[in-house]
């Protein structure tokens, strides 16, 4: 792709971040404000062991959660590559960098996909036993 074409991702991941960070603090802080998308269980809080595990364990929060994560590596990765790339300019390191930075992302969202699917399958009644 066009490294234009790259600034425009850039920019829209940026918003996109705002958009899922700002529901994301909403949900997890402001949860009066907050309570058409997700309430914890009666007398919960939403950052206890069963309101966490609950989420996880609805597909919609599964999909954002994974859209997040791609979404935010993509936005961090994309700007340390411009950083990296800018301030090593002169050993024109662009391609590694871009193939390092690239191979790091693809592994910490596999790694960050499977722990949220683990959490989507969770079977607490089998592990409680």
């Amino acid at each position: 792709m066009k490294e234009s074409t790259w600034w425009l991702v850039q920019f829209l991941t940026g918003l996109l971040l705002v958009l899922l960070l700002g529901s994301h603090m909403g949900v997890m802080h402001l949860g009066d404000l907050f309570a058409f998308v997700w309430r914890p269980a009666e007398g919960g809080e939403a950052i206890a062991w069963a309101s966490v595990l609950g989420r996880g364990r609805q597909l919609g929060f599964f999909v954002i959660y994974v859209g997040f994560l791609f979404v935010a590596l993509l936005h961090g990765l994309y700007g340390l590559r411009n950083v990296l790339i800018e301030a090593l300019a002169k050993w024109k390191l662009d391609r590694p960098i871009g193939w390092l930075l690239a191979a790091a992302g693809a592994g910490l969202f596999a790694y960050g996909a499977w722990a949220t699917w683990m959490t989507f399958v969770f079977d607490a009644a089998a592990a409680a036993k």
